[in-house]
């Protein structure tokens, strides 16, 4: 699986760039400016050009290191300023910020992750986005001055699909979603596993598609679901007809304090076809996305999967 290159690179190149950087133009910087700073500037700015943000400026400064007498402070002041970048179903912009009766949650969660360590240091950045109002968040910086927690970085991705090519022989063909965020880490995971059962040009009747993993991160949340749907169709080597399978695949995921639940008993269709759970998400801040994948699996042919050809 291929993931963003800031995360590929070791911390150590960036932090040796940040390092150049901070050397390089200390004259124009101000005292509260670090390393840690610029590595996050390097973040920033990396990961708007890979979200198509028209990022017009972006700053970050020191405001304090966390101790055991001011972490409390520490939290309330990632709450208070605790803004993302949302997107409406237009791919529009906006800014979005935790609503007033759901910071209290958020306090609780935020507490609950120990995200926020001793030793730590706390910054605040400002982000200048064309066509939005500039506003400010307050993030973290780990002891060892690596940019650890920044709320629009963290709950923004970019969604990464692993679709490998398997020999035709293969008993189970792997398919998998993750969303990495604007940290190179992988806050969103779903895959599923495509069964081959057949005879001849009869599919064995029983379970052919089924989620093998749906994990989410501290402020993401993600479900997963699939459905199938057997239907004949004749070929050169079954011309009496052939024993086929259509499959979807869809994973729905939020970032923030939104959830993603499964609607009790309810059913879904997509495609045509029905799906094992309806899926439903809240969100109050961050993104919202899913993912669906349309495949075909016959008794004597290859599995497709968008139209591509998953066994060969």
């Amino acid at each position: 699986m291929k993931y963003p290159h800031v995360r590929q690179a070791s911390c150590l190149t960036i932090l040796a760039f940040a390092l150049q950087m901070y050397s390089i133009h200390a004259e124009d910087r101000c005292e509260c400016e670090s390393p840690g700073t610029v590595m996050l500037d390097v973040l920033a700015r990396d990961w708007a050009a890979r979200k198509g943000w028209p990022l017009r400026n972006f700053e970050s400064h020191e405001l304090q290191r966390v101790n055991a007498d001011n972490d409390d402070s520490a939290l309330s002041k990632i709450v208070a300023n605790f803004n993302a970048i949302c997107a409406d179903d237009n791919k529009q912009l906006s800014v979005c910020s935790i609503p007033e009766d759901k910071r209290g949650a958020l306090l609780e969660r935020v507490a609950e992750s120990k995200i926020v360590q001793a030793g730590d240091t706390l910054i605040t950045a400002d982000w200048d986005i064309g066509g939005l109002q500039p506003f400010s968040t307050i993030g973290l910086i780990d002891i060892n001055g690596e940019p650890k927690f920044e709320p629009v970085l963290y709950l923004s991705g970019l969604v990464d699909v692993d679709c490998a090519s398997v020999h035709h022989s293969a008993i189970t063909v792997p398919y998998g979603v993750a969303v990495i965020n604007g940290f190179g880490v992988k806050v969103v995971e779903a895959g599923w596993e495509t069964i081959v059962q057949a005879n001849g040009c009869t599919i064995d009747p029983g379970e052919h598609v089924r989620v093998t993993r749906c994990h989410s991160s501290f402020l993401w949340s993600v479900q997963c679901t699939n459905g199938e749907r057997a239907y004949p169709e004749r070929s050169r080597a079954c011309p009496q007809g052939d024993s086929c399978i259509k499959y979807v695949l869809q994973a729905k995921w939020v970032s923030g304090l939104g959830k993603v639940e499964v609607e009790g008993s309810a059913k879904a269709k997509y495609a045509g076809v029905d799906l094992e759970a309806k899926l439903k998400a809240t969100t109050y801040i961050g993104e919202s996305d899913e993912h669906e994948a349309i495949g075909i699996l016959c008794a004597n042919g290859p599995i497709t999967l968008n139209g591509k050809p998953l066994n060969r």
